[in-house]
């Protein structure tokens, strides 16, 4: 299965019980910000504040090429993001959720998500992250509450690809409901025979829900 698939990105997704989802205040997204920075004093590897709206096209293009943020980043200036040293691992806050923390490129979903969940433990400091006794950890998107993990697998597909079974497959996991396979996109351009593959709901146990994926993948090659 390794073959096909090209790259595997994980994200993390939390938000504050104290501070309101959506943070419109300058005081609330000022209050996110600094209490990031403070706690991020406390992780293993040095990380560096970005605010978006003083990030040129070129830095963000270079982060978005290393999938440390999304296309969608330039959208949200008021946004702030903390790039670890070698640039493995970004925190946004206020993008979406307070937190969204992205660990790209990596070789092990699982480890990935728990170094992503130790991060975030680290990030609370004290503070409670918003959670639901029924959902789990709640978010913006229904799509991430729960374990508020979602992983992209892009996958090489050149037979269904040639043979353009792609739709039909990805009507066929849409209508199933776990998960997503849409064309790998750069630059507004689709990447050939390259999908990604991604969970569409985060209420299953992380291990639970990469065991499944996998037998997704290993259905459509």
């Amino acid at each position: 299965m390794s073959e096909h698939v090209f790259a595997t990105s994980v994200t993390l997704h939390r938000n504050f019980d104290d501070l309101p989802f959506h943070l419109k205040m300058p005081e609330d997204a000022a209050t996110c910000v600094n209490r990031t920075l403070k706690a991020s004093q406390a992780l293993e590897d040095k990380y560096y504040l970005f605010p978006v709206k003083d990030l040129d096209d070129c830095f963000l293009h270079e982060m978005e090429d290393k999938w440390l943020v999304p296309p969608t980043i330039k959208e949200k200036p008021e946004a702030n993001l903390f790039i670890r040293h070698d640039n493995r691992v970004s925190i946004s806050v206020g993008e979406s959720d307070h937190l969204t923390v992205r660990f790209p490129l990596v070789s092990d979903a699982k480890t990935a998500a728990k170094e992503l969940d130790d991060i975030a433990r680290i990030l609370a400091d004290g503070y409670a992250y918003a959670t639901d006794p029924q959902f789990g950890h709640l978010t913006v998107s229904l799509r991430h509450a729960g374990t508020g993990v979602q992983v992209a697998r892009v996958l090489h597909l050149p037979v269904m690809h040639m043979l353009k079974q792609i739709p039909n497959l990805a009507k066929e996991l849409a209508q199933a409901g776990h998960f997503e396979l849409s064309p790998l996109r750069t630059k507004q351009h689709e990447a050939g025979a390259l999908y990604v593959l991604t969970n569409r709901f985060a209420q299953q146990p992380t291990d639970d829900m990469l065991a499944r994926m996998d037998e997704t993948i290993q259905s459509l090659i």
